[in-house]
């Protein structure tokens, strides 16, 4: 009788370390997949004021969040210019973006143009990228790319995705040299690029190392000139 109780707490004993060692188990595979998307999940954020000549109009922020299969981007504007206390233009936008070795694989967005609205949807089937905008229906081929100003590997490109209309265009991308820059007071050294499309021209500026972009200016039709301040 001793020995078959004995037998039965052995039993028991077993159970309960094999309790232990699976409990144990668990939650160190849960710590270790906490710790390994701690680590390859990073989120960058770049925040500009936005004026018009020297009158500060407004903002656009850019957050992005890469992840080990790929990365998504959120980008939000707002900008109101107001005369003798009346609003008299208006811009709001809002855009998501999912990345994947440097290519476009969806986007989503809505722009409120001081009262014309646009929107844009598209997604990457195998080697095709089908646009919905309210241009109609498109299929483009290859690997497509907005004007990714956070990532200055799309320099190198001759044709971009227009977020706000939809619209897939040639551009020509051409250093202007080495210079200096003022963000938040302080007088860097930075590389000067200019976009020339169709409709408009940008000026860009990044870190010698291309690692981070400083600022955007662009002129506009009327020949004001529109700022992006780094913040």
């Amino acid at each position: 009788m001793t020995d078959g109780l004995w037998e039965l707490n052995k039993i028991g004993d077993q159970r309960e370390m094999k309790k232990i060692f699976f409990t144990s188990f668990l939650l160190i595979s849960f710590l270790i997949t906490l710790e390994f998307y701690a680590f390859a999940t990073e989120e960058r954020l770049w925040n500009f004021k936005v004026y018009l000549d020297k009158k500060e109009i407004g903002y656009q922020n850019f957050k992005l969040t890469s992840k080990p299969n790929g990365s998504n981007v959120s980008i939000e504007a707002k900008f109101d210019i107001d005369f003798l206390f009346i609003n008299v233009y208006s811009y709001r936008h809002n855009n998501r973006e999912v990345w994947q070795d440097g290519c476009l694989r969806s986007i989503e967005s809505k722009t409120d143009d001081n009262g014309e609205n646009f929107f844009v949807l598209g997604s990457a089937q195998n080697e095709d990228f089908t646009i919905n905008s309210q241009n109609g229906k498109q299929r483009l081929k290859g690997c497509i790319k907005t004007f990714s100003y956070w990532d200055a590997n799309f320099l190198n490109s001759t044709h971009l995705l227009n977020s706000q209309t939809g619209e897939f265009s040639p551009v020509e991308i051409r250093k202007l040299g080495n210079t200096e820059i003022n963000v938040n007071e302080q007088l860097i050294p930075a590389v000067h690029y200019q976009i020339s499309t169709r409709d408009f021209e940008i000026e860009l500026w990044y870190s010698p190392d291309h690692s981070e972009w400083l600022a955007l200016k662009s002129t506009t039709v009327d020949g004001d000139v529109l700022r992006y301040q780094r913040i």
